[in-house]
């Protein structure tokens, strides 16, 4: 249960810096140097990663629900 705790922050966490680095370098001039180009294109491709983290080992509303239940002991009717 505390591992849910782990993976909830993980996975949500790289999600949302790999979306910023995108978005981030996106901006770069019309005319980008090399190294931006295979640092986006990095991103990009961590991105892609870092999205299906968030569904592997359960989703973010799976590990939300297990927080709730075994260490928050909320009762179910509690919940948003």
């Amino acid at each position: 249960s505390r591992g849910s705790l782990t993976k909830l922050h993980w996975s949500e966490a790289h999600q949302q810096f790999v979306g910023l680095a995108v978005e981030i370098l996106s901006r770069a001039s019309l005319s980008p140097a090399p190294e931006v180009v295979r640092a986006l294109r990095r991103f990009q491709e961590a991105y892609v990663v870092a999205r299906s983290e968030t569904i592997y080992a359960g989703t973010t509303e799976i590990q939300l629900g297990i927080i709730a239940d075994r260490i928050l002991d909320l009762p179910k009717g509690k919940r948003q």
